[in-house]
């Protein structure tokens, strides 16, 4: 998988140890690498402008304030590798 935050690309079959204490669900031993499929909404919520879908690395979440809705705002903060409008379209949320 490839993340749109920092480009980075994972083979989900090497395990890794990850450098933040222990979360949740999360453990000290190795795990496959972590990617989660977000939405970002555009700025003008609401207004018929098409949100976006996110592919983002455990590292790149890290960035991002725990209560920070993802929106292009917060996307444009962690200072991404994809920008905004270049992110696949959500279809489901138009």
């Amino acid at each position: 998988m490839k993340c749109h935050g920092c480009g980075v690309e994972k083979d989900q079959t090497v395990l890794e140890v990850y450098p933040w204490a222990a979360e949740d669900e999360m453990s000290d031993e190795p795990l496959p690498p972590i990617f989660e499929k977000y939405h970002c909404q555009p700025y003008e919520f609401g207004k018929g402008h098409q949100w976006k879908s996110v592919d983002m690395c455990h590292a790149c979440f890290h960035k991002l304030l725990p209560d920070m809705w993802i929106d292009r705002r917060g996307w444009e903060a962690i200072n991404p590798v994809t920008p905004f409008d270049q992110l696949p379209d959500l279809e489901s949320k138009k």
